[in-house]
């Protein structure tokens, strides 16, 4: 046992690092997400090799500062990759709920209300505590009902959100909320003595970063087409011909106003010019419909267009001038 727990330890810490190399932006809620995964496996890991019941329940206290917080920056976190953002009172709401939540699961050993008793007992060479739960301990499992519930009704919002979330987005978010409502199941119903949720934080926080990795690599792909006006290598093209690689080059070096759109509107308007719809390039970018007609608008804005049509005779104008 405490030979697994030291190696969901040294994954995370693994993680952790993968995560502070992919986002570049430094998302507080997704570094959090991190560092409390590694608090929880470490709680886990320090309270199976403990020697005194004072021990014990220290690291028992640390690993559910991890299990308590984990759920609230998980939530943040999709809520974050489907564009919506939560009011500053209803964060600081769960906040206080969370440290209320974590000083009611710490009280084990001086108040009876969470552990009415608790003892330490070896099992296999790994510390664990046998506990008698209290009054107060089914608010815990409330606590975290209300978490699922609440994750669940984001991944409906974004599955309802179709033109402006993508599907691929609904189902990494379905794929985390499913696994860790699968895992909780599997631990409580089925009364084996082992820590499920330190898989279940593993698998969340591989998906959300691949899922938000993704989202990092789409908008820094044209970097080099900023400073040095070039554009990637077309996907497809639909409703006309497309421009060649070349051409684009040379098209990009001979537009007025090309040196004012960003990194993004770049990308969008490689895009335009292969002449793809407005809901494939979203789906292309793994970006909501509704910020491709915001990045549209502002190219036009940029470019002084007055639309796609007149877009295209001005690329034309210039490239064979």
């Amino acid at each position: 046992m405490s030979l697994f727990y030291g190696i969901t330890l040294a994954v995370s810490l693994l993680l952790l690092g993968v995560c502070l190399r992919v986002d570049q932006k430094r998302e507080p809620y997704l570094l959090l997400m991190f560092v409390f995964v590694c608090i929880c496996n470490g709680g886990y890991l320090g309270l199976s090799l403990s020697g005194t019941l004072k021990t014990a329940l220290l690291f028992n206290s640390i690993a559910y500062l991890g299990n308590v917080f984990l759920p609230f920056f998980v939530l943040m976190m999709m809520l974050r990759l489907i564009n919506i953002k939560s009011p500053k009172w209803v964060n600081w709401l769960l906040i206080i709920l969370n440290c209320c939540v974590f000083l009611l699961a710490s009280s084990g050993g001086w108040l009876k209300v969470y552990y009415r008793e608790v003892s330490l007992v070896i099992v296999d060479g790994a510390a664990q505590l046998s506990k008698v739960y209290g009054p107060l301990h089914f608010l815990y499992k409330v606590f975290l009902l209300g978490y699922f519930s609440a994750m669940v009704a984001v991944t409906f919002m974004a599955a309802k959100r179709q033109n402006t979330v993508s599907t691929s987005q609904t189902m990494f978010l379905a794929l985390v909320v499913l696994g860790n409502i699968a895992l909780w199941l599997v631990e409580n119903l089925t009364g084996v003595d082992f820590e499920f949720v330190t898989i279940s934080y593993l698998m969340s926080e591989c998906l959300i970063l691949v899922l938000y990795g993704i989202m990092q690599d789409q908008e820094g792909m044209l970097q080099s087409a900023s400073n040095a006006g070039k554009a990637s290598e077309p996907d497809s093209a639909v409703d006309g011909t497309a421009f060649s690689r070349d051409d684009l080059q040379r098209m990009y070096a001979e537009l007025p106003g090309i040196d004012l759109l960003s990194v993004r509107e770049l990308e969008v308007l490689h895009h335009i010019l292969q002449r793809r719809r407005r809901k494939d390039i979203a789906e292309t970018l793994f970006i909501t419909e509704s910020t491709v007609k915001k990045h549209t608008g502002n190219i036009f804005k940029k470019l002084n267009v007055s639309g796609r049509e007149e877009l295209f005779r001005l690329a034309e104008e210039r490239l064979h001038r």
